[in-house]
């Protein structure tokens, strides 16, 4: 059968549709992905690629597959109802598959418009595709073709000169709301996670000269970010949210860090903005 753009199926979620406590729900972990490109596999698709993020969980195949059966798969492998994730999913073919693609890579679908960090996530969704063998001849032309349109939408508009992404608008928004609050004072900030989103908010506090530190389960990621004497280390978590005039969590872990309650005491007794 010839290769066609018209068997590109691509079926998800994404904040547009669905609240955050679905998204998160719906997140994909990194080391379900195999898993998850087995069964898409085992379902008839001949190519199949799972990008998940905190914006989005989508799947991409190569036809002969029923859409409404990568729901499915979604939704089983991640815990969720089938019924939750059909009326918040949006399923494209085609065209319109391919055209949704290359507006997520470029950063035109994200919540901060022209977000760098999405590119670096579809770029890592193909290396992930490719290792488990779920890469095709379909899929080797439309992500690159993707990745492509991305770089010349970021170096030929204003948007690849604002370095946007959410762990950096984060950071703006809550150093403001902080100066507002207490403009003499320096914020001791507090990252937890240590992976692209805490990345991007370390590289802007770095921009503004601000001190702070990391807590991330490998604390040789957390030391990378912050250096050898910022680490907070998870067993000190809770003594180092009540330190923070700043706390910023950007971790992907499937457990509970830290008790809402332990954090809601530290913002009553610190008198927190945010």
């Amino acid at each position: 059968m010839p290769i066609s753009v018209e068997q590109l199926v691509q079926v998800g979620v994404s904040h547009g549709k669905a609240p955050l406590d679905l998204l998160e729900r719906l997140t994909v972990r990194a080391d379900a992905v195999p898993g998850l490109l087995a069964e898409i596999s085992a379902l008839g698709a001949t190519e199949a690629l799972v990008l998940s993020t905190c914006s989005r969980s989508e799947i991409y195949a190569r036809t002969p597959v029923d859409p409404a059966r990568l729901i499915e798969v979604l939704a089983r492998q991640t815990g969720v109802s089938p019924a939750t994730v059909r009326a918040v999913a949006q399923e494209r073919v085609g065209a319109a598959a391919l055209e949704h693609l290359l507006r997520v890579t470029a950063g035109l679908e994200s919540r901060v418009v022209g977000e760098v960090d999405i590119q670096r996530q579809v770029r890592t969704a193909f290396r992930e595709a490719r290792a488990a063998g779920t890469v095709g001849p379909l899929l080797d032309r439309v992500f690159p073709l993707a990745l492509r349109c991305g770089d010349d939408v970021r170096s030929r508009t204003s948007l690849g000169r604002q370095g946007r992404s959410l762990g950096r608008r984060a950071v703006d928004i809550d150093v403001a709301a902080v100066h507002r609050a207490s403009p003499a004072v320096l914020p001791e900030v507090l990252i937890v996670g240590s992976g692209q989103m805490a990345s991007s908010a370390t590289e802007r506090l770095n921009e503004l000269g601000l001190p702070f530190r990391v807590a991330a389960r490998d604390e040789s990621y957390a030391a990378r970010l912050a250096g050898p004497g910022n680490v907070c280390t998870l067993d000190s978590l809770v003594g180092g949210v009540q330190r923070a005039d700043l706390l910023i969590c950007a971790t992907s872990a499937s457990r509970p860090l830290a008790a809402t309650v332990a954090i809601s005491r530290t913002r009553a007794r610190a008198g927190w903005v945010r």
